[in-house]
């Protein structure tokens, strides 16, 4: 608790020292404070006790941002600065996920986790509460009393979790060590981004872009093979946040479907394209220039900007999708480590379609599994949680057609419901998977929890946890028929050996043209590489 109380201490007065103009003493105290709360950070147990501790403690690293963009006059930054503002940028994105991918879930506190009686017990319990509250809910019956005892059953596996982990640091304090003998201590190499092994990595027409804010501005970096830009003053960020939020109104308005707007179609189209022209041009179309030539553009949002559909943002000439691969990641460094991963070719293919609720989802698992030379499909009542760990692990691409759930009030138990019970963010996680692709067809399974540290949790980073190098995933509710037709040709071009970014905007394309509104086509956003 004093070390804490320090690193507020040491960042009030490097705040001090930069209010007098002395921006060396307060670069000086405030990496001194980032340093100490480092220090402190690494001894805590657990993903979400520290994201909650670097959400309290953001301030030294929001100084540090705001002194390196004082350093240099607004319209002339250099490379050198650009990157500067990149690392600084990029400290506070997906810290806890980074250092989960470095460990590569091998920690043996994890194994220890797995294998304690406890914790599957207590799966076992909220699996059969899952079950028992969906089907008094499909029979419109009374389930308080079961809703209740499900959330106290949640909340007591993730605080077991929680005190297994405080155990295994208490027991060797400072370290996490992991089967392969490596002493766990990764959060600083994994906070820091080697910029020149990035530019290698990335194509000749290929560019990722981070967005961050600094106070009231929306700014970006753009990293290309040839350098580091740096682009201020983008926009005015509280009203880049309200287009957002009109542009997913526009969208939310078929989220129950057509049938009762149809008449209104082309009216609605009008409106959210008005609101889509109204964010691109805020938030796209300061950086055309860099970009406009190029094929692949790997995006890092901020905050609200990771549920924008970015390839429906249109300027007047077409949706991005008619010209750009987009694909997102929720870091630099996370989004540098996928791009140097060799991906698994798609031999094989895992699919499920859980057709309870969703009568299409076993027509578009038949569909896709189909298309593979090499594919294991479980539709029905056989689309169960058992088959899907049971073959995960041999599968290149796994295709999970079924009903989701995102949990705003938890996230680590947003969820795809299987025949057998739900898939959980904190079941998934445990996967053990190839690096290939993954596919959730459902519901909202790209939205996830975002906090000013930029840790967004739900089943994408899941699967990221686990082991995927690509997952494509949905920011709302998708139309089932329209989905079967969309996923028949996102399969079908990643057979012929189509990239999956590529893929995907060519299934955009296809139906855009005869469904223009973007809710219809522009929901599956590819998360990770392209």
């Amino acid at each position: 608790e004093l070390l804490a109380v320090q690193v507020r201490c040491l960042t009030g007065v490097g705040v001090a020292a930069g209010a007098l103009g002395d921006s060396s003493a307060a670069r000086f105290t405030l990496v001194a404070a980032i340093e100490l709360f480092e220090d402190i950070r690494r001894t805590l147990p657990g993903d979400e006790i520290r994201s909650a501790f670097l959400t309290d403690h953001l301030r030294p690293y929001q100084e540090l941002l705001r002194l390196s963009l004082e350093a240099h006059a607004p319209d002339a930054a250099s490379p050198e600065l650009a990157a500067e503002v990149l690392q600084q940028l990029d400290r506070l994105r997906a810290r806890a996920l980074g250092e989960r991918l470095v460990r590569r879930k091998a920690s043996s506190d994890c194994d220890m986790l797995e294998s304690r009686p406890a914790v599957a017990d207590m799966r076992m319990r909220l699996n059969w509460l899952y079950r028992r509250v969906r089907r008094l809910q499909d029979d419109g019956l009374p389930s308080a009393a079961l809703t209740a005892e499900l959330r106290q059953g949640e909340h007591a596996l993730l605080e077991q979790a929680r005190r297994q982990r405080l155990a295994v640091t208490q027991t060797r304090p400072g370290t996490e060590r992991g089967s392969d003998g490596s002493d766990g201590r990764v959060d600083n190499d994994s906070s820091t981004i080697d910029i020149a092994s990035l530019q290698r990595a990335l194509g000749r027409h290929d560019a990722l872009v981070e967005y961050g804010v600094s106070g009231d501005e929306l700014l970006a970096c753009i990293v290309t093979p040839a350098g580091v830009l740096l682009k201020r003053r983008i926009a005015h960020w509280p009203t880049v946040v309200e287009a957002v939020r009109a542009v997913r109104f526009q969208i939310d308005t078929l989220r129950h479907g057509a049938e009762p707007v149809m008449r209104h179609l082309p009216v609605l189209t009008r409106r959210a394209g008005a609101q889509l022209r109204a964010v691109h041009d805020m938030a796209w179309a300061p950086l055309a220039a860099d970009l406009d030539a190029l094929e692949r553009i790997l995006i890092v949002p901020h905050a609200q900007l990771g549920a924008l559909p970015f390839a429906a943002l249109d300027g007047g000439n077409g949706p991005l999708a008619l010209r750009h691969q987009l694909a997102y990641a929720p870091s630099t460094q996370i989004a540098l480590r996928g791009l140097l991963l060799d991906p698994s070719t798609p031999a094989r293919a895992l699919v499920l379609g859980e057709s309870t609720r969703l009568p299409h989802a076993a027509i578009e698992a038949d569909a896709v599994a189909g298309l593979y030379p090499h594919a294991d499909v479980f539709t029905g009542s056989d689309a169960t949680l058992a088959a899907l760990e049971a073959r995960a692990a041999g599968a290149d691409v796994i295709h999970l057609a079924c009903h989701a759930q995102y949990r705003s009030d938890n996230p680590m138990f947003s969820a795809l419901h299987l025949a057998d019970g739900a898939l959980t963010v904190e079941v998934a996680e445990t996967l053990a998977l190839r690096p290939g692709t993954v596919v959730l067809s459902a519901c909202e399974t790209a939205l996830a929890e975002q906090g000013n540290g930029n840790e967004m949790i739900g089943l994408v980073r899941a699967f990221l946890v686990a082991g995927a190098a690509r997952v494509l995933a949905s920011l709302w509710p998708v139309d089932d028929r329209i989905t079967v037709d969309f996923m028949v040709r996102f399969h079908r071009e990643i057979c012929l050996g189509t990239a999956a970014g590529e893929a995907l905007r060519l299934a955009q394309q296809e139906i855009m043209q005869a469904h223009p509104h973007p809710y219809y086509w522009a929901a599956f956003t590819l998360h990770g590489r392209w």
